[in-house]
């Protein structure tokens, strides 16, 4: 029970970190006219599609990480159903009220860019199915490599 908590906490952790850093890199990398449209902190496409990539990548790492852990299914479980929910409840946030239209002026440092970036809620749900999808696939390779060098 202990390791299966110990590597739900530690794979977020890790995710959290990960992506984290990748999204600081790609901010580096595509500034802030690829990672905003013009004049407005709605996310660009390019963003859109990098930040799929992060997720699919952060999620397979984490899922891979907590079963290695966890030794458990069952953990990976939990972590896709907290990934899930975290998802949906930021989507649910993002849709009370009109969110106040803020020009973006054109060098905006990455702080307050995160600060003021209007995520879609539509963009919170596919994160929220993406985490929960790559951690689970992620975890079953991991568990599958397991169980098939335990019965060799």
């Amino acid at each position: 029970m202990v390791r299966a908590i110990a590597g739900v906490i530690v794979a977020y952790l890790v995710m959290a970190m990960v992506t984290v850093v990748a999204f600081f890199g790609l901010y580096a990398v595509v500034g802030v006219d690829g990672a905003f449209r013009e004049g407005t902190y709605e996310p660009s496409p390019v963003w859109i599609a990098c930040s799929v990539v992060i997720g699919v990548a952060a999620a397979l790492l984490g899922g891979a990480l907590c079963a290695l852990i966890g030794r458990s299914k069952r953990a990976a479980q939990v972590l896709a159903a907290l990934l899930l929910v975290f998802g949906l409840a930021y989507a649910a946030g993002s849709l009370k009220g009109p969110q106040e239209v803020v020009d973006r002026p054109a060098d905006v440092p990455a702080t307050e860019a995160m600060q003021n970036a209007r995520t879609p809620a539509w963009m919170s749900v596919l994160n929220g199915l993406i985490g929960a999808t790559g951690v689970m696939v992620g975890a079953t390779m991991v568990l599958k490599r397991r169980s098939g060098s335990n019965s060799a």
